[in-house]
């Protein structure tokens, strides 16, 4: 588990009715690259591989692949072409849904996608991280029907050509209550912000005031890496009720102004904007999110937002 690389907190500016205050925040980029080689089969449509191998174990945010002789058709991916059953540590299924979504991906050797089938679960977003799609300390069992494509129950490739041979592996998930034990770390370093908008502005150097009746103002922070879900990293469980409101508790993710009520000449007299934050997207490629500010932000006022370096990824 990685903390936000920068050495220091980090704050974008954003400008009410003024001019945009530009300030510069820690980034990444990841690289990648594309292999070339094999071609597709244009023989039966069977499975070749599959990832994780039978028996193994990962992590909770680990995808399953499955590697095809030909190309998959995406709309025939659903958990009912491809089903899994969870089983507790004794082997006992346990009515538990699995949850996630279904990509098309490049096979090793190929130089476009197509051949390769993932699910992708859906990350937890409790502070226990048992909402998730996989669970932890569980066994899953995976089947996929092969027989006539004439139903909704059968894989099928872009030719329309349903899976020929059944396919039945397991996997088990690992066990544990901390992240470090829960998650697989994708990425070296800490999350870096790769992108920030506000939804009802064209712009950062005009934002509207997020009046009563207007659409509602949405400061979106994007980032290179899927974050810690935990309240106590990612504040999510922000309180609607003002009385119970705590600046203890705002969060290392947060927004403030400039009060020009007080001392101008003092760089650090910023107030606190009490917002709620979510989640938006939580997943391989990163995450998004989303402070949605309570009532209507103060005019011509310079709005900072605050991304602290104890923010940690996955």
């Amino acid at each position: 588990m990685k903390r936000s690389e920068s050495a220091s907190s980090n704050y974008f500016a954003l400008s009410l009715g003024l001019s945009l205050l530009a300030l510069s925040a820690c980034s990444g980029s990841g690289g990648g690259g594309t292999t070339s080689g094999a071609g597709t089969s244009k023989g039966d449509f069977v499975v070749l591989k599959t990832d994780p191998v039978n028996g193994a174990t990962i992590f909770l945010n680990d995808p399953v692949s499955l590697d095809f002789t030909n190309p998959v058709d995406p709309d025939s991916a659903t958990l009912n072409t491809m089903t899994f059953q969870a089983l507790d540590q004794q082997g006992q299924p346990i009515s538990e849904l699995v949850v996630g979504s279904f990509v098309i991906g490049t096979s090793p050797g190929d130089t476009e996608p197509g051949r390769r089938l993932q699910f992708v679960p859906r990350f937890a977003t409790n502070d226990s991280y048992t909402n998730g799609g996989f669970k932890a300390g569980r066994s899953y069992l995976v089947q996929l029907v092969g027989g006539e494509a004439n139903n909704n129950t059968v894989l099928r490739d872009a030719n329309g050509r349903a899976l020929e041979t059944p396919m039945t592996f397991q996997f088990s998930t690992r066990d544990g209550t901390q992240p470090a034990q829960l998650f697989r770390n994708p990425m070296s370093g800490g999350p870096a912000r790769t992108g920030m908008s506000v939804s009802t502005a064209t712009g950062l150097e005009d934002v509207p005031l997020g009046l009563f009746g207007a659409p509602p103002v949405e400061v979106r922070l994007e980032f290179n890496q899927a974050l810690n879900p935990n309240s106590n990293n990612v504040p999510v469980g922000f309180d609607v009720d003002p009385l119970a409101r705590d600046i203890n508790e705002r969060g290392s993710i947060f927004l403030e102004y400039k009060d020009t009520t007080n001392d101008p000449n003092d760089p650090n007299d910023f107030t606190w904007i009490p917002a709620s934050v979510e989640i938006e997207r939580n997943d391989l490629s990163g995450a998004t999110l989303v402070l949605r500010p309570v009532g209507v932000l103060p005019n011509n006022a310079e709005i900072r937002v605050i991304v602290e370096q104890t923010v940690e990824d996955i």
